[in-house]
C-alpha cells in the first residue's frame, strides 16, 4: 500500500497507491494522500487544474479513510467544493502529480 517515499524539504513523505487524477464533474483534481514517513496520519490533499490545494485539516488513521473522506465529499459537494472555499491555497509543483 505504501508506494513510495519523497522528500520535500527536511521531511520525507509516502504516498499512497490511492492518490490518483480524477476527472469529477468534468473537471481534473489530483488527489493527493500521504503522510511522514517516520509515521503519522495520513493526509489528504486535492490539487485542481489552476494549482490550488485544498488541504485537509484532519489526520487519518489510513490512506483507505483518507480517499473515503475524499469520496463523502465529493459526493456531496462536487467538483465546486475545490475552487472556492477556506481552505484552498496556491500549491507549488510539488513534483509528483497523481497517476
Amino acid at each position: 500500500m505504501y508506494r513510495r517515499a519523497a522528500q520535500h524539504s527536511n521531511q520525507r513523505y509516502v504516498y499512497s497507491g490511492l492518490s490518483q487524477r480524477i476527472t469529477l464533474d468534468g473537471v481534473f483534481l489530483d488527489v493527493v494522500i500521504f503522510r511522514p514517513y517516520e509515521g503519522g496520519g495520513w493526509k489528504l490533499t486535492v490539487i485542481n487544474a489552476q494549482g490550488k490545494a485544498t488541504i485537509s485539516d484532519a489526520a487519518f488513521a489510513t490512506d483507505w479513510a483518507a480517499f473515503a473522506a475524499f469520496q463523502h465529499s465529493s459526493a456531496k459537494n462536487g467538483a465546486e467544493s475545490y475552487a472556492s472555499n477556506d481552505n484552498v491555497v496556491a500549491f507549488p509543483h510539488h513534483g509528483r502529480r497523481a497517476r
